[in-house]
């Protein structure tokens, strides 16, 4: 959200505080600043200059060739302006100006542009990003041919004491326009926007508007609010004649409805002051009924709707909540579906407005619009939010409304939006204000606590008169008797905010200021927790994954689209509110959701590994009355998936004719391999019974500790390939593990105390390899089975390469492993030998034959 510091003085007087100092001080005590920038803060080398003469280019149409004073120099300035003419004063940016154009900053430099040299640029409104405030030709401003209002605006800014003797504009338009005059001096727009982090502020409904921060820097900075909208009394006269909509709220609906219909509206142009503010917090400027609207959203954080009174063909306005999915055609345009159980304004049965969110587009105000129906009310944020989630339609007001806003003030803005309407339609005539409260108009929590629970909550001792002037100033009523403090609540603080006592501690808190309070240690002595073992395992995991390699671990959500759930057998948890439409389903797999974040990143890098550690939740087969036997299982899994398009750095790992991508697979076991010995579990790879439908059929392996499975891995299947749009030229692998097993069977060792320690040899370690045949469908770990346990001097068996071709017959595949072996003494030749003769020995006799 934008704020202006324009805007903020309306209410208390900023302009004696440094513009950082006043950001640190939000920050502080209530919420973070995003940036803090200028804006209409024009370059000094922008100024008014008089076109002299005007001449064609010689070798274009469309350029003129311009002769300028700018009060000091008569300059030749191209321009390709069809409104360019001699005589007319105009904004002149010279050589070294600065601008920014469509958010891109432009430096004017000498150009040459067709053989004619050109010395600055003659500027239109869009140009200098003020034409939603004194319009757009579609050309260059002429300065001479603007409205009175911009000059007065102008000299009211810089003489605010004599705008009561102003008898004549035109001398007051020869005063600003001379040449040389910086542009800024007429257009004195020159603000400060402080941008604030919206979600820092979602728990503070009353800090939506620029009225509500002001009332908050009141408190923060001890100074007394100058104007309050909310409290000033509006006094309108009301015309017994107009017709009175009436209201009805159904199914609690509504907080509170109010609404007035008003004849004699004229559509034109805003004041200029409103288009100033409105457009310097980025909001487009429409006209005087719309603007007013908007003005009064931002100022008192209350959006609120007019409607066009001859479209509303009912007596009756009627809220209520949707009974089946509608169609809805809205301000901009676009037709939605509305759930059901939606909020919906009514003329009569036709719907004119999705409530809360956006008006309809069959009500819309028109150029030739002269009677209107301002509507302002509060709208339940439980319905607000579950519309936005459904259709996607997250306007200002929705912002606001799903936030959950005071009922007090709907009423006082239609006072408001009056009020400021009839500056432009002073001929204005208002109908009697109608009135629906489905709550107290003012809602007031009261609250009982202590001194003594303030200062235990704090840590630090705070007097009760520094209690009672920090609540006072955040405008709470408080009663202070000896050790018991009572308060109540305002009404902007009563919804959805402070309604118990430690509320009450965290303002004190915070306007106190976090940073003043001093640090103490605490007086008890605090007991060193036990480990948490899940937590630790966990950590270990993920750390070794990371330092593998190109791994990164990743957090998707916990939801699911129903099809891809029922691909691993169910169709998932659906929920009641889901916020994406697409994905309203509990995941029953992480599988998905990583290959989705793959096909995201697979076209910005050759090579990369994601992995997920997150829970997966099994509806049960049986359903039961008791809520607790309803809940699904929630397992923990995790899910390794790696691609890459550079085959070669796998050559090490492969020799297998023209399929090079079993290198890839054999590089993720690899790792899983190195996963298990780390925590020191033992496995074994088998090739599946029936294989997994993600995986290619021809290259996968399960993982197994005795009886245990730990998971699965391989080759991504090629329709899944082709399914999520991957490259042809990459290789994806993936694995999918039982992360609960493993940790069970890690912490049952950790419990029997089994110790893994070695100490390391000082000698180093020696290797040898063999090769030998095995079946072509037969898993390469079962020979490694055999032999593992051998001799003490085993460390690690690894496989080296595989290779399938001539001259191995074709029903069989050349496999090489590598043994590493380490003692504390040396390893002789004869040893390694005889090592070598013992492996080849029983792995012959067990029916895999050393390689000729």
């Amino acid at each position: 959200m934008k704020l202006s510091y324009n805007w903020l003085n309306q209410y208390i007087n900023l302009k004696d505080i440094d513009i950082h100092e006043l950001a640190n001080r939000i920050t502080m005590s209530t919420c973070e600043i995003e940036e803090i920038y200028t804006i209409f803060d024009f370059d000094e080398n922008i100024v008014i200059a008089k076109v002299l003469e005007c001449s064609k280019h010689p070798n274009s149409d469309k350029l003129t060739i311009c002769k300028v004073d700018d009060g000091k120099n008569i300059l030749q300035v191209l321009c390709g302006a069809s409104n360019v003419k001699e005589g007319i004063f105009v904004v002149l940016a010279k050589i070294g100006a600065k601008l920014i154009i469509e958010e891109k900053p432009l430096t004017i430099d000498k150009r040459s542009i067709r053989g004619v040299d050109s010395y600055g640029m003659i500027c239109s409104a869009k140009e200098l990003g003020i034409d939603s405030i004194i319009g757009d030709n579609n050309g260059i401003i002429i300065l001479d041919e603007l409205s009175d209002e911009i000059f007065l605006y102008a000299y009211q800014f810089h003489h605010p004491q004599k705008i009561n003797e102003i008898k004549d504009i035109s001398k007051i338009k020869k005063q600003f326009l001379k040449p040389g005059t910086p542009i800024k001096k007429l257009f004195p727009y020159i603000d400060i926007i402080l941008d604030i982090d919206n979600k820092s502020i979602t728990h503070r409904p009353d800090l939506w508007g620029h009225f509500g921060f002001a009332r908050e820097l009141s408190a923060i900075l001890k100074r007394n609010i100058h104007y309050d909208p909310l409290e000033t009394k509006i006094k309108i006269k009301q015309d017994p004649s107009l017709p009175v909509k009436k209201i009805e709220i159904k199914n609690h609906s509504a907080l509170a409805y109010n609404g007035v219909v008003c004849t004699n509206i004229q559509i034109k142009d805003s004041p200029l002051w409103m288009k100033i503010l409105l457009t310097a917090i980025g909001q487009k400027v429409i006209n005087n009924v719309v603007d007013v609207s908007n003005y009064i959203m931002y100022e008192l954080g209350q959006p609120n709707h007019a409607f066009d009174l001859k479209e509303l063909k009912s007596d009756i306005i009627l809220c209520d909540l949707t009974k089946k999915e509608i169609e809805f055609t809205a301000l901009d345009e676009e037709t939605y579906k509305i759930p059901k159980g939606s909020i919906i304004i009514y003329d009569g049965k036709k719907p004119v407005a999705l409530g809360g969110i956006i008006g309809g587009l069959n009500s819309a105000i028109k150029s030739d619009t002269t009677e209107i129906f301002i509507e302002s009310a509060t709208f339940p944020r439980e319905y607000i939010r579950k519309t936005i989630s459904a259709t996607g339609i997250r306007t200002e007001s929705a912002r606001r409304f799903e936030k959950g806003q005071d009922p007090y003030k709907s009423k006082i803005a239609i006072y408001r939006f009056i009020e400021l309407l009839k500056e432009t339609c002073p001929d204005i005539k208002i109908g009697k204000i109608e009135s629906s409260f489905q709550v107290p108009e003012k809602k007031e929590n009261h609250i009982k606590t202590t001194v003594d629970f303030i200062q235990m909550k704090l840590g630090f001792s705070i007097s009760p008169k520094e209690i009672q002037s920090i609540l006072e100033r955040l405008y709470f009523k408080v009663k202070i008797k000896n050790n018991t403090i009572e308060v109540i609540v305002p009404s902007f603080r009563s919804y959805y905010d402070i309604t118990i006592p430690e509320d009450l501690v965290e303002e004190i808190g915070r306007i106190y200021g976090y940073d003043n309070i001093q640090p103490v240690a605490p007086v008890v002595e605090i007991q060193k927790p036990d480990l948490p073992y899940n937590r630790y395992f966990e950590r270990r995991i993920k750390q070794f994954i990371s330092s593998y390699g190109l791994f990164f671990e990743t957090m998707n959500y916990s939801f699911a689209k129903k099809e891809d759930n029922e691909l691993f057998g169910y169709s998932g948890i659906q929920l009641k509110n889901p916020a994406q439409k697409q994905k309203d389903r509990m995941r029953v797999s992480l599988i998905p959701g990583l290959l989705e974040q793959i096909q995201f990143n697979i076209h910005r890098y050759e090579e990369a590994g994601l992995y997920e550690l997150g829970k997966i939740f099994i509806p049960k087969k049986k359903q039961s009355k008791d809520i607790k036997k309803k809940l699904p299982e929630e397992l923990n899994r995790l899910t390794i998936v790696y691609f890459t398009e550079e085959l070669k750095n796998y050559k090490n790992y492969i020799m297998m004719g023209d399929d090079e991508r079993i290198g890839v697979v054999l590089y993720l076991r690899n790792l899983l391999e190195n996963l298990f010995n780390y925590f020191h579990i033992e496995y074994n790879l088998t090739i599946p019974d029936n294989p997994y439908f993600f995986l290619h059929p021809k290259c996968q392996l399960e993982i197994y500790h005795q009886n245990d499975k730990l998971g699965v891995f391989g080759l991504l299947h090629p329709e899944w390939h082709k399914k999520y749009e991957y490259p042809k030229t990459k290789t994806v692998v993936i694995a999918d593990l039982d992360y609960d097993t493993i940790f069970t069977i890690w912490n049952r060792k950790r419990e029997k105390k089994e110790t893994y320690y070695r100490p390391p040899s000082q000698f180093p370690k020696s290797t040898f390899e063999f090769t030998i045949l095995l079946d072509k469908n037969e898993s390469t770990y079962k020979p490694v089975e055999y032999i593992k346990n051998l001799f003490p001097e085993f460390r690690e068996i690894e496989l080296v390469d595989i290779y399938i071709g001539p001259p191995i017959p074709e029903e069989k595949k050349s496999i090489s492993y590598r043994v590493h072996c380490i003692d504390y003494k040396p390893i002789t030749n004869e040893r390694l030998q005889e090592m070598l003769d013992t492996v080849v020995k029983l792995l012959n006799e067990k029916g895999y034959p050393l390689r000729s």
